[in-house]
């Protein structure tokens, strides 16, 4: 017998051990208002439609339908033309220079009529070519004129330019003379004063000198009588010269180119011998001053007629400086006078000259060619018409 076969050991299952599945804590949604719930519509879904492929049928296309561009008439080309030449016609030219924009102007023209000799519906024949080429020439003509005044106009400015150089230039000078007035040197008239106050004070101071020695008298008698002889021959010269000087001022303006010239002859400054002539005045004032108080008695004549003598030459010195102090001003006001005469006639000649040249560059500036463009444009319109009129005319078989 056969030993049965050993039975196989049982599968050890280990025991499944439970698992606890605890569940989510349910989130928390905040509650929604019914204000806060947006409001959806129903989506419309279209129903289909079972299409029948067996009975449709391809869709044909339509054909462009493509518009023929007419040609413009021929009152449209002729009423177009003459619109345009119109809006030329007013045009002005405000701005300089005027060749510019008279330049443009007339290409513009030519444009203008070019358009309208190309159009198929106008037919140009020679008359009408020879009074646009004559309009054309007038026009032509304007312009070089125009150019001639502008080239003229340029000049003018220049010397505009030039002329308000040389006001500044005689204002400038003017000043410069009457400050010359005031700072130059000593005159004629100041050194003839000055000569006879010199030989005065040597006078003096030899009259002053004593001696006892027979020949230094003479000597002394000599050299006074030497300074008495120079002394009357400068108050000559000076009472020539006051004299002259006199006559020039009383001439007044009718003659102001002698009294000037007297006047500059003299030279007599204001500032020069009117100074030094005031000063002489306070010296002989001070002088009359003191002479008037020496005391005499009367019983001393000599030292009395003294004092009298004194005071007498002191008083015809004083007189005499004041004539001088007085003629050196108004000899000084005269050739004052003469300059500034000489400087406003020569000021105010240059002035109306320079305004004249102003207005004329402002008549030459303005568009004076607007006449002569409007005479054109009407000319080339009225050349249009007669032309239309030609071509609408029957033909003579």
């Amino acid at each position: 017998l056969q030993q049965p076969e050993p039975l196989p050991e049982p599968e050890i299952v280990p025991e499944e051990i439970p698992v606890t599945l605890t569940e989510p804590e349910p989130e928390l949604v905040p509650e929604v208002t019914p204000a806060d719930l947006p409001i959806v519509e129903p989506e419309v879904v279209p129903e289909e439609v079972p299409v029948d492929l067996a009975d449709s049928e391809p869709e044909i296309a339509p054909e462009p339908v493509v518009v023929a561009n007419e040609a413009p008439s021929l009152d449209d080309v002729v009423a177009e033309t003459l619109e345009y030449l119109e809006m030329l016609g007013n045009e002005v030219f405000d701005q300089s220079p005027v060749s510019v924009y008279f330049d443009d102007w007339l290409v513009n023209l030519r444009q203008v009529m070019l358009a309208f000799e190309s159009n198929e519906a106008v037919t140009i024949d020679d008359i009408f070519s020879d009074e646009c080429e004559q309009i054309y020439n007038d026009i032509e003509e304007e312009l070089g004129n125009r150019l001639l005044k502008e080239a003229e106009i340029e000049a003018s400015a220049k010397t505009v330019s030039e002329k308000k150089y040389i006001l500044r230039e005689m204002d400038d000078e003017y000043a410069e003379k009457t400050q010359n007035m005031q700072v130059r040197g000593k005159s004629a008239l100041d050194f003839m004063i000055k000569s006879v106050q010199r030989l005065e004070d040597e006078i003096a101071k030899t009259e002053q000198i004593k001696t006892n020695n027979f020949i230094k008298r003479i000597a002394l008698k000599q050299k006074r009588y030497t300074l008495g002889q120079k002394l009357k021959s400068a108050k000559h010269r000076l009472s020539v010269a006051m004299e002259s000087a006199a006559a020039s001022k009383k001439e007044g303006k009718g003659d102001s180119v002698t009294s000037g010239a007297k006047t500059a002859a003299l030279g007599v400054d204001e500032n020069s011998s009117k100074v030094d002539l005031v000063e002489t005045v306070k010296r002989l004032e001070k002088e009359l001053a003191e002479a008037k108080k020496i005391k005499a008695s009367v019983l001393q004549p000599l030292k009395k007629l003294a004092k009298e003598q004194k005071i007498s030459e002191i008083t015809d010195k004083l007189n005499a400086t004041k004539q001088f102090l007085e003629l050196a001003a108004q000899t000084s006001e005269v050739e004052k006078q003469r300059i500034r005469e000489e400087y406003e006639k020569k000021k105010q000649d240059t002035i109306n000259n320079l305004q004249s040249l102003e207005k004329e560059i402002a008549t030459k500036r303005t568009d004076d060619s607007i006449a002569v463009r409007k005479e054109a444009i009407q000319a080339l319109g009225n050349a249009v018409k007669a032309l239309i009129q030609r071509n609408n005319e029957p033909s003579e078989e």
